[in-house]
């Protein structure tokens, strides 16, 4: 961690004295995933540079910034990270940049407005009703939250340039269609999936779960990249069973085999989903892409 600290208050105090924080400059704002760029250029447009830190293929659990990945954090007014654990090295990049750049941490601001449960179980003041819990921190799976979040964003992007508040709410005003667009779609695909059980790869996909209306009955590594052992294997699969699961979710960025052995014994559907999204595609186009992939790899006639 200390060396990460290092490096990044090099490159922060590079950054200061390069630096040029004109009007006519786009916003640079660094994400980890691709999923929150999505957000991010639906709010807007030609008005933000998103510098995305996450390689194609890469899974944010196991992925390690480098020094470069650092110069470009410092360098950036904003910064989203997901939290809930998903990026164990940003709580020492955080600290050691906290006066020069603007942090949105997803989870925790989540948390703080009661829209999801904290880890030991409490909530704000919103009830029962929409809560997702943190324990899953792929956040931007849910349309509902990223309806929360979006207009938060909105007014972060306005604090660190001002002078485009108008530009930035009219483009926001005429692409919120993006994360309505994905709300619908879940609301729309609820009743074909209220019948699908599965069994997850990694705790990503519970969000969009309750979105869609589909049920997570269990998972394959509670720990991304460990994969599990024979005992916990026959342990997954006798869960499975009495559980009634129906289809097993894999993931392009962490090696299927334990998805795959386990779609096998349990002779159902193998689907493969992508929890974090491609650059070049809208917040829409990802949902809809994932809930196809689940809907073709079931089919009709699914239990």
């Amino acid at each position: 961690m200390r060396h990460w600290a290092a490096l990044l208050m090099t490159a922060t105090l590079a950054a200061c004295e390069a630096r040029r924080g004109t009007e006519e400059t786009r916003l640079e704002v660094v994400v980890t995933v691709p999923a929150v760029g999505m957000w991010i250029e639906a709010i807007g447009g030609d008005l933000v540079d998103v510098r995305l830190l996450l390689p194609p293929g890469a899974s944010p659990h196991v992925w390690q910034p480098s020094a470069r990945d650092l110069r470009t954090l410092a360098d950036a007014p904003l910064a989203v990270f997901a939290g809930g654990g998903l990026e164990p090295w940003a709580s020492e990049v955080m600290r050691a940049s906290a006066t020069t750049r603007r942090d949105l941490v997803l989870v925790e601001w989540l948390q703080s407005q009661g829209l999801i449960e904290e880890p030991d179980g409490r909530t704000g003041s919103h009830g029962d009703h929409g809560h997702h819990h943190a324990e899953d921190p792929h956040v931007w799976l849910s349309p509902r939250l990223a309806r929360a979040v979006c207009p938060h964003l909105l007014a972060l992007l306005t604090e660190a340039a001002p002078g485009r508040r108008e530009a930035l709410t009219a483009h926001w005003a005429a692409n919120a269609a993006q994360v309505e667009g994905a709300l619908t779609l879940c609301e729309e695909r609820r009743a074909s999936l209220s019948s699908l059980r599965v069994i997850q790869f990694h705790r990503s996909w519970e969000n969009l779960a309750r979105d869609a209306g589909f049920t997570v009955v269990g998972t394959i590594e509670p720990t991304p990249g460990v994969e599990p052992s024979p005992r916990a294997m026959r342990a997954l699969i006798d869960m499975a069973q009495r559980e009634r699961a129906n289809a097993v979710i894999a993931e392009p960025q962490l090696n299927p085999a334990a998805a795959q052995r386990l779609a096998a014994a349990l002779d159902i559907p193998l689907a493969v989903l992508d929890p974090y999204g491609q650059r070049g595609e809208t917040y829409v186009e990802f949902i809809r892409r994932n809930l196809d992939a689940l809907a073709a790899a079931v089919g009709p006639e699914a239990p």
